[in-house]
């Protein structure tokens, strides 16, 4: 190749060059990336009642990609779902718990953390009909 052919290709790849970057164009897609927000828990619920906890997966990257989204509580895990999201988009995961015993709970999705606390409340049933007309009462407690 001739000097002459050599100053038109390399003028030809700047101009190339110059044209992808002013347009925006890009030739490799940035990888899958993934950021969570928006995690809701429920402050308190009553023992047995269903805690849904959720919380929004956006891939912030170029491609499309899966990720894995795991719920702990107290540190131990107790569900996972995966999710496939395009370049941009963005889905809410939603997971449904229930606990039978009152106290605080640590939930942990993928580093987000909330709490959740457990409470019972007491039920006041008649237990009995007294000979004078009157009832008796008990008071039952669930989860404590």
């Amino acid at each position: 190749m001739n000097k002459k052919n050599k100053s038109k290709l390399l003028l030809l790849v700047i101009g190339l060059m110059s044209f992808l970057i002013t347009s925006g164009a890009s030739c490799v897609k940035s990888p899958a990336s993934f950021v969570l927000s928006e995690l809701t828990v429920p402050s308190i619920i009553e023992n047995g009642d269903i805690a849904d906890i959720s919380v929004a997966v956006t891939n912030i990257g170029g491609d499309k990609g899966t990720y894995i989204v795991t719920l702990k509580i107290n540190g131990k895990e107790e569900s996972k779902q995966e999710v496939l999201l395009k370049a941009s988009e963005t889905q809410t995961v939603t997971f449904s718990t229930t606990k039978n015993v009152s106290g605080i709970y640590s939930v942990d999705v993928n580093g987000l953390t909330r709490q959740l606390t457990v409470i019972s409340i007491p039920t006041i049933a008649p237990s009995a009909l007294c000979r004078d007309g009157t009832y008796s009462y008990s008071v039952n407690r669930r989860g404590t």
